[in-house]
């Protein structure tokens, strides 16, 4: 094939076929191009010519994107005396970090040192929020609190600590 590679050439992975493709000729007798969107798992290769077609099964394999992301925490804030918590939640916000757009209806766990504390589903803003009311002494004498999302498929798992503020 070489520099015989027909100008006329079509690419497909799976079902798709690559409509803005960019092919190049190697002395190397390759053809290369870029694969169409598909979902996860393998494809069937196919390059279609003037002379004809050849498929490679499962000649690509697509594998589903990760996404990083991120959780932030702000502190606890306390009063000693009297004893109260000024906001009776624990509050965790996840963030996609490709899309850069909260992340909801993914459960969140809380825990102080080596306590658990609860979970929370991650609402329309990506927040999560604990009502700790109970616990305020373990939370301060932990210096604070842990928040973690165990990950999905395609959102990888972060983790924040958040320290407490005593007034």
């Amino acid at each position: 094939m070489g520099d015989r590679i027909p100008r006329l050439v079509r690419v497909s992975a799976g079902d798709v076929e690559q409509a803005d493709q960019i092919l190049r000729t190697f002395r190397t007798h390759q053809l290369t191009a870029t694969t169409p969107p598909g979902i996860p798992g393998p494809a069937t290769v196919t390059v279609t010519t003037p002379a004809g077609s050849a498929s490679l099964v499962n000649g690509f394999t697509y594998v589903a994107a990760s996404h990083a992301t991120q959780l932030t925490a702000p502190p606890a804030l306390a009063k000693l005396f009297p004893p109260q918590v000024y906001f009776p939640f624990l509050t965790a916000m996840l963030t996609d970090l490709v899309t850069h757009l909260p992340v909801p209806g993914q459960t969140i766990t809380f825990s102080t040192g080596t306590t658990f504390l609860g979970t929370a589903v991650s609402d329309a803003q990506g927040t999560a929020r604990l009502n700790e009311t109970l616990t305020l002494t373990q939370i301060i004498l932990n210096g604070g609190y842990d928040a973690k999302f165990p990950g999905t498929a395609t959102l990888l798992a972060p983790s924040a600590h958040a320290g407490v503020i005593v007034t």
